[in-house]
């Protein structure tokens, strides 16, 4: 199965039933919920960063991603979402290989607001005070909504050819 769990949530962001037990009952609002924003579906990965807009995960929900399709009355009000928690752990498989990136070479996913998503293979354990990913490529990358391509210094500091695709549908970068 492609989900670790389903579940269906209600208009003020309890969950109404899920196939986890545990999660019953329990207010999601603050973590995978915000029904004025939920018109369409919504995919949310998770995060190492707290960043303004989005409240930090459940400690269990740390390698989930977690995907919400709004549920309307047939006059279009708003009643809840159907979701489902997806394991992203091959997703950071594929982007921690190495095929084609060199020896120091990294793959990573980064938000609009410059949150590591996934693809961590530069730390072995990320640090606690992780801050936004920035770099000039990262950047521009976020600010034109495309795809760029040069000579840029790394996370790291070092001088680097690196390429930064826009996924417009998810509204991330691919570095």
């Amino acid at each position: 199965s492609q989900f670790e769990e389903i579940f269906l949530i209600n208009n003020s962001g309890k969950v109404a039933v899920s196939t986890n037990i545990e999660r019953e009952g329990k207010d999601n609002s603050d973590f995978i919920f915000y029904p004025q924003e939920l018109t369409a579906p919504y995919i949310q990965f998770p995060f190492l960063l707290e960043t303004q807009n989005m409240p930090a995960f459940d400690e269990t929900d740390g390698a989930s991603a977690f995907i919400l399709i709004p549920l309307s009355e047939e006059d279009g009000q708003f009643i809840g979402a159907i979701g489902g928690k997806v394991d992203i752990a091959a997703l950071h498989e594929i982007l921690n290989e190495k095929t084609g990136l060199g020896s120091t070479g990294h793959a990573y996913l980064v938000n609009w607001d410059y949150a590591l998503l996934v693809g961590t293979s530069f730390y072995e354990t990320p640090p606690e005070d992780l801050r936004p990913v920035q770099s000039t490529g990262i950047d521009t990358a976020i600010q034109q909504a495309s795809g760029v391509a040069g000579n840029y210094t790394s996370l790291s500091g070092k001088r680097v050819v690196g390429i930064y695709r826009w996924l417009p549908d998810l509204e991330i970068v691919l570095a």
